[in-house]
């Protein structure tokens, strides 16, 4: 018996679907369109204040008022989520989707490869 279970959640988190919930720094840059959608920064009002993304919100996933802010979003709106590396904004997007944000990505590696991308952070 735990082995179906083991082999049904290694599938499904493997299996291929339309609609990822993880994408590359290259495929952001290709896709991004500030008039269409939203980058959300999920790190630490410090983190943040020592360099982020233009025009990025900031929701510290950290804060008591992370998952009402989050649930204020328009859940119909497309959302790149990063943080410092790409595991807490992961996280965050499994969250997103499960309450509905079907368009929301997480940002592969996060501040990590962005910079070695050579995208400019903004103070």
């Amino acid at each position: 018996m735990m082995v179906g279970f083991v082999y049904y959640t290694a599938y499904s988190c493997n299996s291929i679907s339309s609609n990822p919930i993880e994408i590359s720094v290259e495929e952001f840059l290709r896709q991004y369109d500030s008039k269409s959608a939203v980058l959300l920064d999920i790190r630490t009002r410090q983190e943040y204040e020592r360099g982020h993304l233009p025009g990025a919100m900031l929701i510290d996933m950290y804060a008591p008022d992370a998952g009402m802010k989050l649930m204020e979003l328009d859940r119909s709106g497309r959302y790149y989520v990063y943080c410092h590396s790409g595991l807490r904004s992961r996280s965050v997007v499994k969250r997103m989707r499960d309450k509905g944000f079907v368009d929301s990505y997480n940002i592969h590696g996060g501040m990590l490869h962005l910079a070695r991308a050579g995208v400019t952070f903004t103070k």
